[in-house]
């Protein structure tokens, strides 16, 4: 018995898709196929064939052939086994008719004649294949077809790398400068942004080879492309600006916190280690306005204090806060401080202006009192009431002890200027105003020393003028005689200066001179001539 051999051949068909089961004897196959079939039908396979391949199965007595039938030769499969068989390339349906050698029908799923079926298995899906891909690269629309599907596949690309990429919290910006605010520095953290960034770049890049060939509505696909592509690009340099703005502001306030420690810092050293100085140089017309300070070496060191003071104002007054409540309120201590600071500096040039002009004043004051003491004149005689004596000083208003009251009064406006001078505590100024009270106490001293020697003379004439009266008169009444001495009221008098110790003190209207007492009955009264003995009548 001879061994039968199966051989399967695959063929195109071209018959259209039905619903009905394929046929499966040869009458109903097209003359084409059966002429193919009764031509290779004891073919052996071997070697390499440009014709129609076949597979040889396992050795046995029967010849299986597989083939699909055609109904037109254009829709032979793109291959050039069949180029010289239908000659045209085309995409159809594959249906299998198996043949034997001895001319006996199989049944779809037998491998030899008169052989049981295999169990039944599921029927797969007929996959449909993409037209563009089976259609001829000859054909005119190719180049068309094929650039759709290039930006088809660009599009599927941007979609799945937009879907994929987690935006980054932050960037690291330590490259990016305000003339390139899209540079970011190459470093771990910004690699997944820079990447993605990439990776859209990339897929515009392949989107602007793709031809458009001039057709309209691939032109305007290749524009929705372009534009998506923009778009995604555009959102993240949107995203990055506004990282950038962020990390700017975070970076801001850092500054601003480090900036206002080091202000505090440099205010502390600056008060710490200043020294107020004990006296400074003013204008000759201080007086008007104390704050303005001449540009001597004396008052160098205290300028360049209140300008270092200054120079920390503005810094602070630069410093952004942003609206946070806790650094606001640093930045206004440090402000309060450095207003401190500078009103204590402006307080101690206040000071030491007034004790410039205390200074100025009891110098002033000092040269005045030399300058009217050594002119004063001490008279020989001096009108004196009558009934002076018991150590009181009083002077008669004559026109003989007018320039001797006068300068008494002068020492007395002398002594109220020198109570209206401040010393602000200045040691030096006390001094200084010691110096000018002792120099008015000496003058008065003297004064009041000529003016009680004159008195006593005086008081001598008096009472021996009064004593030869007496005798001249023995039947007057002696009680009458004394009173009419000592007619001197208390009212008519005033005390010029009681003690030594009150020379500092010597308040006004202590020298107001007295009117002469009125002439009495029988006594003639001569003021300019205190020595001489009244004459009786």
């Amino acid at each position: 018995m001879s061994r039968a051999r199966s051989v399967t051949i695959s063929v195109v068909s071209h018959a259209p898709r039905s619903s009905s089961p394929t046929p499966s004897t040869r009458s109903q196959e097209p003359n084409g196929v059966k002429q193919l079939k009764d031509r290779h039908r004891r073919m052996t396979v071997c070697g390499a064939y440009d014709g129609p391949r076949f597979q040889s199965s396992s050795p046995s007595d029967t010849e299986s052939i597989k083939s699909t039938t055609f109904d037109s030769p254009e829709q032979c499969p793109p291959s050039p086994a069949w180029s010289f068989i239908s000659g045209t390339s085309s995409t159809s349906s594959v249906k299998s008719v198996q043949f034997s050698e001895s001319n006996d029908p199989m049944e779809p799923g037998q491998y030899a004649p008169n052989t049981p079926k295999p169990s039944p298995k599921p029927i797969l899906k007929r996959r449909e294949v993409n037209n563009a891909r089976m259609t001829s690269l000859f054909d005119a629309e190719a180049p068309l077809m094929a650039a759709r599907a290039a930006i088809d596949s660009v599009l599927h690309a941007l979609v799945a790398c937009v879907k994929e990429f987690k935006p980054p919290t932050e960037l690291d910006f330590s490259a990016t400068t305000e003339q390139q605010p899209l540079i970011l520095a190459d470093s771990i953290a910004n690699k997944p942004f820079t990447e993605q960034r990439c990776k859209l770049a990339g897929l515009r890049l392949e989107l602007t080879e793709i031809p458009t060939q001039g057709d309209e509505a691939l032109e305007e696909k290749h524009r929705a492309a372009t534009a998506a592509i923009d778009e995604a690009l555009k959102r993240m340099n949107e995203y990055q600006a506004k990282l950038l703005k962020k990390a700017s502001a975070i970076s801001a306030v850092t500054e601003s916190r480090i900036a206002l420690d080091n202000l505090l810092d440099t205010l502390d050293e600056i008060v710490q280690s200043f020294q107020f100085p004990s006296e400074l140089d003013f204008q000759a017309e201080s007086e008007k306005n104390g704050m303005v300070l001449i540009n001597t070496e004396r008052n160098k060191q205290f300028m360049d204090q209140l300008r270092k003071l200054d120079r920390l104002r503005v810094w602070l007054e630069g410093i952004l806060t942003f609206g946070n409540p806790d650094f606001e309120q640093k930045r206004d201590e440090a402000y309060a401080a450095v207003e401190d600071a500078i009103r204590d500096m402006q307080q101690h040039q206040h000071n030491l202006w007034k004790q410039s002009i205390a200074a100025e004043a009891l110098d002033k004051l000092l040269r005045s009192v030399i300058a009217h003491v050594s002119e004063f004149e001490y008279p020989f005689t001096l009108d004196f009431p009558t009934n002076a004596g018991n150590g009181e000083l009083s002077l008669l208003s004559t026109a003989r002890n007018q320039k001797f009251v006068k300068q008494l009064h002068v020492l007395e406006r002398f002594r109220d200027q020198l109570v209206k001078i401040e010393t602000q505590g200045n040691e030096q100024l006390e001094k200084k105003r010691q110096g000018v009270s002792s120099a008015i106490g000496v003058s008065l001293q003297k004064l009041k020393k000529h003016q009680h020697e004159l008195q006593e003379k005086a008081g001598t004439r008096i009472a021996i003028g009064t004593q030869a009266k007496t005798v001249s008169k023995p039947d007057e009444d002696p009680v009458r005689s004394r009173s009419r001495l000592t007619t001197t009221t208390a009212a008519q008098s005033k005390k010029i200066i009681t003690s030594a110790q009150e020379v500092a003190f010597w308040t006004p209207g202590d020298l107001t001179p007295v009117e002469p007492p009125p002439a009495t009955e029988g006594q003639e009264t001569k003021p300019a001539k205190g020595s001489e003995t009244p004459r009786s009548g």
